[in-house]
């Protein structure tokens, strides 16, 4: 019997750690043409030496290539790890590396069934955090959506409501597919203050507008003939998501349709590792998170007056799934 495996998850927050302080210090947006490692650390203000190893450890983990003194980014670091490029994920690993002193604490969580980053620091509490969480958010949809748009088809829809839609990005990218649609995202005051901004930014602020709101208690309007529930679910137990779900089909008019999104466990229960290992970020960082099976998902809608339930299952790297259904 070998250890290998073992001794190799126990030390691939390594690997973790090497990535998101190459990307924090920016280093891959110097590596384009090639570069020493006392170039790179001149480029980025960093000490060399230290700065060399971090390029040794990158390259070994097959990020860069060197030849002699010099390195150069992958095709694949470039495209992906450089802030500011098209489809960069740059900014959305900013929020990976922000929970790295929380993931240190997991046995703290699971000893005390308590999160170690509370929701409302980063929820309004906070602005500075607050900010970073939803910009990070922001990053992460643009990420996602190219996969994700496909999905989810809004042709002819005239008013989607972006139910706890954060900066609102997929309902940006959703009204830019579809001139005709208005929407409306709905979120807590200190989410919607930075989503419209961000809004406002791309230039759709006349067609998509944030309403302050706690989706969980307060009214989500009336007469929509599209919704978009991506990323809420997991934050809450089922009788919640549920009882979510009955308020918005009351909100919907007949033949809308609804579209949840989320990281979701498959019909195991257990599965996929993405998934199970989610649901630990969510004990982490929330208060009653977790996450749900894609066919409770569909239960619930059923349950709440929804019809013609369908599950698209995400296929890599993508990791979310879209559940479809009709408003009876």
């Amino acid at each position: 019997m070998n250890p290998s495996r073992i001794l190799d998850l126990a030390s691939a927050f390594w690997s973790s750690a090497a990535l998101l302080s190459a990307v924090e210090l920016g280093l891959f947006a110097h590596l384009d043409a090639g570069a020493t490692a006392a170039e790179v650390a001149a480029a980025a203000a960093l000490p060399e030496r230290s700065t060399a190893m971090l390029l040794d450890a990158v390259t070994a983990l097959g990020l860069c290539s060197k030849d002699g003194d010099r390195y150069r980014a992958t095709p694949e670091a470039a495209t992906f790890l450089v802030a500011g490029r098209p489809g960069s994920l740059a900014g959305a690993l900013g929020y990976n590396a922000r929970l790295f002193p929380a993931w240190a604490r997991l046995a703290d969580a699971v000893r005390t069934d308590t999160p170690i980053v509370g929701t409302a620091t980063y929820t309004g509490d906070d602005p500075a955090r607050t900010r970073a969480f939803v910009e990070g958010m922001h990053q992460r949809a643009l990420g996602m959506a190219r996969g994700l748009l496909d999905a989810i088809d809004l042709t002819g829809r005239r008013h989607l409501v972006d139910v706890a839609g954060g900066p609102g990005t997929l309902a940006v990218l959703l009204a830019q597919r579809h001139p005709g649609l208005q929407a409306t995202v709905l979120e807590l005051p200190g989410i919607a203050a930075v989503g419209r901004e961000l809004v406002a930014q791309q230039g759709m602020a006349a067609r998509v507008s944030h309403r302050d709101a706690d989706v969980l208690v307060d009214d989500l309007g009336a007469g929509y003939d599209a919704a978009l529930v991506s990323g809420l679910l997991h934050r809450e137990p089922a009788a919640a998501c549920q009882a979510l779900l009955g308020r918005l089909a009351a909100a919907l008019e007949p033949g809308a349709v609804v579209y949840l999104v989320d990281v979701m466990r498959d019909a195991s229960g257990v599965g996929p590792p993405f998934a199970a290992l989610f649901a630990l970020n969510m004990l982490l960082t929330s208060e009653r998170g977790g996450c749900h099976a894609d066919v409770d998902h569909a239960a619930w809608l059923e349950a709440t007056g929804f019809t013609q339930v369908s599950i698209h299952r995400p296929t890599p790297p993508m990791v979310h799934t879209v559940v479809r259904a009709i408003r009876a």
